[in-house]
């Protein structure tokens, strides 16, 4: 992880905000908006109330995921590449 750099991208549109404030929280909505719009694999986050609801979990990309569980998953996925 420590070689990875971060990624900026543009804001989302208006209009993949308004798509996405039909799935989750109007006020988290950019967020999984630019999230995938970036393509992101991962969305780490704590906010189990909004994120984690069934619907945002539905959406094959990105992977909603607590920071433990992301942890995890990528520590697994080193082991398995080494």
């Amino acid at each position: 992880m420590a070689t990875l750099a971060p990624v900026l991208i543009e804001d989302p549109s208006a209009r993949d905000v308004k798509r996405f404030s039909l799935l989750i929280d109007p006020g988290d909505a950019p967020i999984l908006a630019a999230a995938s719009a970036a393509k992101a694999d991962y969305l780490v986050t704590w906010d189990r109330k909004h994120f984690m609801r069934k619907v945002p979990r539905a959406l094959s990309r990105p992977k909603v995921m607590t920071p433990g569980a992301f942890l995890q998953e990528f520590g697994t996925l080193l082991n398995e590449g080494a």
